[in-house]
C-alpha cells in the first residue's frame, strides 16, 4: 500500500478485440465498448513489462521461507516534475524497475540509467517521498526476506538528483534499517513540520507459538522489531524504545500512520499476520506512544494483510479496512480453511492477543476513539488471499469504493495437497528428490482482484466483472493514481509470474 504518504503497502480470461490499424490498442477491451469502468492496458502499448519472478527450490520455498509468495511493492509519483506520475516496482529477486510516464499511458524503462535497480537482496515495500525537501521525489525501498547478511537487508534510499538519476544514501540519512523489513511509512509524529519514519520488521521465523510472541515482545532481537526514526535536521535517529513502542514483535504486512483519535497527532496502526494481534500505537503528544488496540476495537482480523484508512460514510471520520485471507468461493473456503482450535483461540485471548477472526475487518469510526467492526454488514468480509486495499472513489459518485489485490502463488492450505506432500516425503525418506514434482503437488490457482462499489448506507456491492476485473492473477502490491490526468483513478498492481497490470 503506497499512496498519500501514509497509506500503504503488502490479485481472467479476456477477449481482446482490436483493429490492426489502431494505436497498438491501448486497452485489452475498451471500457467504452463493454460498459466496464476499468480496462486493462495492453503491455505492448504501455511498455511496462515488469514481472516479479521468484525461484522455488528446497532451500527457498514456502516450507522453509514462508513469505516467499508475499510479492513486491509499487510506488507512484512524479519524479521529474513534468505533471505525469511515474511508476516504480520492486522485485523480490529480480531488479527493481522505474518507468517514466511519457503520456497517453506509455512508459519508458529508465531503471538502469537512473541507478535504482537495487542490487542484491530481497526487496519488499517501497515509498516515494521528498526526504530532503528539494522539490524532487526520492525512493525508499525495504529489504528483508530470507537473507542472513545484515548488509543485504539494509534498506535503500535513492536520492533524486533532478535529472532522472538517483544516488543511494540510506546510511547517510540514518534510514539504512538492517532488520527483516517489509514496509515503511513517512509521517510527522511530533508535528515539527518534518517527516519521521516507521519501518515494519518481522521475526525470521513465521510460524511462532504464543509464548514466542510474548517473549519476543520482551527480549526479541532488534532486527526482528519495528523501528521508529525521528527526523532531526535531516538525519534520522532510532527512537523506538524512547517512544515507548519497543515491545513490538509481529509479522507486520502493512501500516497506517494517521490520526485515529482526532487529537491532531498522527498515530500508528500495524496490521500483523499470523497469531500476533495488530498494534494501535496512540500518540501521547509528548514524543511517546501507548499501545491501545484492545480499548479501541472489540475484535480484529487474524491473518491481517493490507490496510487503508478513509471515510466510507462521509461523516467526517476516517474508517479502517484490513484485508485477510477468507475465500469468497464456497468450495475454496472449505478446501483452504486454516486450522481452527477453540483451545488455541481462548489461549490467544487469555494471553492478550485479542479476539481475532478469519475474515476482513471494516472498522467504523464512532468518533469517540472507538471503532465498530462491520465487514459482514457491508458485504466486504471475504476477498480470498488478499493484499493491498484502497478505499477510494473510483466511480466519482462521492462515495469511497473498495479495491483489493488478490492471489497467492500456491494453495498451501489446500488439505488434499497437504496429504500428498506428506506421502511424498514419506516415500522419499524426508527428502525432495524432484523439485518440480514436489511443488506441483500444491495447486496454483490464480484469483481475480476484487472491487466493490459503495452504494451508501454501509452497502458495498461486488463489481468484479461489471467493472472489468475478470483476468485472474497473482497480484500483491498495488498503488493508485490518475496516470493519464483524465480525472479518474487508475490502478497498478505488482504481479508474481506475470507482467504488472495497469487498470485505466
Amino acid at each position: 500500500m503506497f499512496h498519500n504518504g501514509y497509506k500503504f503497502l503488502l490479485s481472467f480470461l479476456v477477449l481482446i478485440l482490436f483493429s490492426c490499424n489502431q494505436d497498438e490498442s491501448i486497452k485489452s477491451g475498451s471500457s467504452d465498448e463493454t460498459g466496464e469502468l476499468f480496462s486493462l492496458v495492453n503491455t505492448n502499448h504501455s511498455g511496462i513489462q515488469f514481472e516479479n519472478k521468484i525461484i522455488e527450490d528446497p532451500e527457498r520455498s514456502y516450507y522453509v521461507f514462508n513469505p516467499i509468495y508475499n510479492g513486491g511493492g509499487v510506488a507512484i509519483g512524479d519524479i521529474n516534475n513534468d505533471g505525469l506520475d511515474d511508476i516504480y516496482f520492486t522485485g523480490n529477486e529480480v531488479p527493481n524497475k522505474l518507468y517514466l510516464n511519457k503520456g497517453n499511458l506509455k512508459f519508458e524503462d529508465i531503471s538502469k540509467s537512473a541507478g535504482v535497480e537495487g542490487g542484491e537482496g530481497w526487496h519488499n515495500g517501497t515509498v516515494m517521498i521528498d526526504i530532503n525537501c528539494d522539490g524532487f521525489l526520492d525512493i525508499y525501498v525495504c529489504r528483508g526476506g530470507y537473507v542472513s547478511s545484515p548488509e543485504l537487508r539494509q534498506n535503500l534510499l535513492f536520492i533524486n538528483q533532478g535529472d532522472n538519476t538517483f544516488i543511494e544514501a540510506a546510511a547517510e540519512y540514518g534510514v539504512d534499517d538492517k532488520g527483516h523489513s517489509f514496509h515503511a511509512s513517512f509521517f510527522d509524529y511530533d508535528n515539527d513540520n518534518d517527516l519521521d519514519l516507521y519501518v515494519i520488521n518481522h521475526p525470521k521465523e513465521s510460524f511462532l507459538d504464543i509464548p514466542d510472541y510474548l517473549e519476543g515482545e520482551k527480549s526479541g532481537s532488534w532486527f526482528h522489531k519495528d523501528h521508529l526514526y525521528k527526523n532531526e535536521n535531516g538525519k534520522f535517529t532510532d527512537v523506538t524504545f524512547k517512544a515507548g513502542i519497543g515491545k513490538n514483535y509481529g509479522f507486520g504486512l502493512s501500516l497506517i500512520t494517521a490520526d485515529f483519535n482526532s487529537d491532531s497527532f498522527d498515530d500508528i496502526y500495524v496490521a500483523n499476520d499470523y497469531t500476533q494481534r495488530d498494534y494501535l500505537f496512540l500518540n501521547q503528544k509528548d514524543g511517546t506512544f501507548k499501545e491501545s488496540l484492545k480499548s479501541s476495537m472489540n475484535h480484529i482480523s487474524l491473518f491481517a494483510m493490507g490496510s487503508d484508512y478513509a471515510d466510507i460514510d462521509n461523516d467526517g471520520l476516517e474508517d479502517l479496512f484490513v484485508s485477510e485471507m477468507l475465500p469468497d468461493d464456497y468450495k475454496r473456503s472449505k478446501t483452504m480453511m486454516a486450522n481452527m482450535s477453540t483451545k488455541r483461540f481462548e489461549s490467544m485471548v487469555d494471553n492478550g492477543l485479542h479476539y481475532q477472526y478469519m475474515h476482513n475487518s471494516m472498522q467504523l469510526n464512532r468518533g469517540n476513539g472507538n471503532y465498530s467492526e462491520i465487514s459482514q454488514l457491508t458485504g466486504t468480509s471475504k476477498t480470498d488471499w488478499s493484499w493491498a486495499c484502497f478505499l477510494t472513489d473510483f466511480d466519482n459518485d462521492g462515495l469511497r469504493d473498495l479495491f483489493v489485490s488478490n492471489g497467492y502463488r500456491r494453495d498451501v492450505y489446500d488439505k488434499d495437497s497437504a496429504i500428498k506432500r506428506q506421502q511424498y516425503l514419506k516415500d522419499n525418506n524426508g527428502k525432495i528428490s524432484d523439485v518440480d514434482e514436489f511443488f506441483k503437488l500444491t495447486p496454483s490457482t490464480k484469483s481475480t482482484n476484487f472491487i466493490f462499489q459503495n452504494l451508501g448506507n454501509y452497502n458495498f456491492k461486488k463489481r468484479i466483472a461489471e467493472w472489468g476485473f475478470t483476468k485472474a492473477s497473482f497480484s500483491n502490491g498495488a498503488s493508485i493514481s490518475d496516470l493519464d490526468n483524465d480525472g479518474d483513478i487508475d490502478i497498478v498492481t505488482n504481479n508474481m509470474e506475470e507482467a504488472a497490470f495497469i487498470y485505466e
